[in-house]
């Protein structure tokens, strides 16, 4: 599993409730802040007639679990664990590498003066993969649908949309409930478009869609419990898009067996961990490449809910005893540096945010003295056995849970659960099925486990790990915010933000919330976390790369337009 896609499905499926951090608009929320005027998409399509169509691209992406014919985007079941993005498309796409907006079935927006509506317009000319027009019909129902359903309003959009209508066919009105300058990242970048002459007619919450109909580059030709195949759209709006005929997507349980099958040749394209990846893949021919983009940051999620890791102090020693190079070399072979104090990634839209005096006040530097000082301070102390004992004179003992399958964050598990031993704490890794682990963090039920934040710009990442009105009382679901972190005033800072559309006036936020986070440490900061991207060009070219950074492989709606891209030799 370790895909940073699949890490932000995990993040995804464990809530059920917040939509992975993988898109998000240009306007006020870390990239480029707009004024009152109209903003136009950035990007222009990459279609080019003289690409050959035909050939088949296979992607590698593991671990999973059995196929299921169901492609509802908010289905447990949904058989790419995200495969939301895989079929229906949204308003736009945000590339994470360059911060280019690039427009999908939307062409423009803007908001008004007073910021209290966004106006969408809409793509011309586009069919259903049925022959059916898609009209601002579908982009009502849509957003109507989530905001009456809210077991899989995953984005809240009921707290930010106060009505929506259209405005001829290709124009949709969206009046908000307050001023939000970060709503057009859940609406146009994180919401998928739907057919309003089939979904009208199903309980979007129970409906099996095993035959999705879209207006996506890709249509689903089969699915067994071990194969997903895609075909080409032949009526895409953006034709020649897309240029391969056929994406199929084999099952893998574990890293090491996908790992394997790619060193063998069985792959075009993966989002996949590979332990050495030198010698294990990249050696065996001069056509198999790599590009870990920085995306996101590894967090090590505590309880903050549950004793002893509610405490702060106990937290920052935890912190300090950690020997975050040695995870970086053993755990993930070098591949993802050292994070900062703040959980941010190193890449643009973040960045920009960033109080570098911050990490210079809180450097992660790895103490296991410092960890012990911080530990006696706080009322802690050791038996004869050297066995750390809390003010309650309880012997303290932790649990990291990891999902099996993930073989690195079990090898991250393996290393910290050694530093913290070291200070005394007896501490095990426990092994799960994802789907257990999940329901574990969701209800608050865990005291250390590994968690993913930050993808996209800034705010966003923190608005959901940190928002207390996404969170829940042990033993009840949370929405995000799984480890339970709740502050008046991040609270306060977070909801202030979406106010402003003033970029001064975002940093000075998001500075005081950096300052909160790296004082407190919610969850612990591990490793910058990147998008794992393998290509072969034996048979494909024009794949993404540091040297065109057209996408990432973040996650499913930039595999979508990747694999739209791509051609045959």
């Amino acid at each position: 599993m370790k895909t940073k896609d699949s890490k932000r499905v995990a993040a995804k499926l464990a809530t059920m409730a917040v939509s992975s951090v993988f898109a998000v608009s240009s306007i006020g929320c870390g990239m480029n802040p707009v004024s009152n005027q109209s903003q136009q998409a950035n990007g222009t399509s990459t279609s080019d007639q003289s690409r050959r169509i035909g050939g088949t691209l296979t992607f590698v992406w593991a671990p999973n679990g059995p196929f299921v014919d169901d492609f509802n985007p908010w289905s447990p079941a949904n058989p790419v664990s995200g495969g939301i993005m895989w079929v229906y498309e949204p308003l736009f796409y945000y590339n994470q590498s360059t911060g280019q907006t690039i427009p999908k079935l939307g062409t423009s927006f803007s908001y008004s003066k007073d910021h209290k509506s966004i106006t969408v317009t809409l793509r011309s000319g586009v069919k259903w993969s049925d022959g059916v027009p898609f009209t601002s019909k579908d982009v009502v129902y849509t957003l109507n649908m989530l905001v009456s359903h809210h077991s899989i309003d995953v984005n809240n959009l009921s707290g930010m949309i106060q009505s929506v209508k259209a405005k001829g066919p290709y124009k949709v009105i969206i009046n908000l409930k307050a001023v939000n300058n970060t709503a057009w990242y859940y609406i146009g970048d994180d919401t998928p478009i739907l057919p309003e002459h089939i979904w009208a007619k199903q309980n979007p919450v129970t409906f099996k869609d095993s035959n999705p109909v879209t207006t996506g580059p890709f249509l689903v030709q089969s699915v067994t419990s071990s194969l997903i195949t895609f075909k080409r759209n032949p009526h895409y709006w953006n034709a020649p898009e897309p240029y391969v005929q056929q994406v199929r997507i084999p099952l893998y349980l574990d890293n090491n067996t996908a790992a394997m099958a790619m060193a063998q040749g069985k792959f075009d394209a993966g989002a996949q961990f590979i332990t050495s990846i030198q010698s294990t893949l990249l050696s065996h021919s001069a056509n198999y490449h790599d590009w870990f983009s920085p995306i996101g940051s590894v967090v090590l999620e505590t309880n903050d809910a549950a004793y002893p890791t509610n405490l702060t102090a106990f937290r920052q020693a935890l912190s300090a005893a950690i020997n975050r190079s040695q995870v970086a070399r053993l755990g993930e072979f070098g591949y993802e540096p050292v994070s900062n104090s703040v959980a941010l990634p190193n890449n643009l839209a973040s960045q920009q945010y960033l109080d570098k005096s911050i990490l210079d006040k809180h450097p992660l530097t790895y103490n296991p003295q410092k960890a012990k000082t911080i530990l006696k301070q706080a009322g802690f102390t050791w038996n004869q056995a050297g066995k750390l004992v809390d003010p309650k004179g309880h012997t303290v003992s932790l649990t990291i849970d990891v999902a099996s399958g993930v073989t690195d964050w079990i090898a991250d598990a393996g290393v910290i659960a050694g530093n913290l031993r070291a200070i005394g704490i007896d501490t095990q890794v426990k092994t799960l099925s994802a789907s257990t682990l999940y329901s574990l963090m969701a209800n608050g039920n865990f005291q250390l486990t590994f968690g993913w934040v930050n993808q996209g710009p800034a705010y966003i990442g923190y608005n959901q790990l940190l928002n207390s009105k996404y969170t829940a009382p042990i033993g009840k679901q949370a929405m995000s915010n799984t480890e339970r972190w709740s502050d008046k005033t991040t609270d306060q800072l977070l909801n202030e933000y979406p106010l402003t559309f003033s970029t001064a006036q975002q940093k000075a936020i998001m500075h005081k919330l950096e300052n909160i986070f790296a004082t407190n440490l919610p969850v612990i900061p591990l490793l910058n976390g990147v998008a794992w991207d393998e290509y072969n060009t034996t048979n494909l070219v024009g794949w993404p790369s540091a040297q065109n950074p057209y996408a990432t492989f973040a996650g499913p709606i930039d595999q979508m337009y990747i694999f739209s891209q791509v051609y045959q030799k």
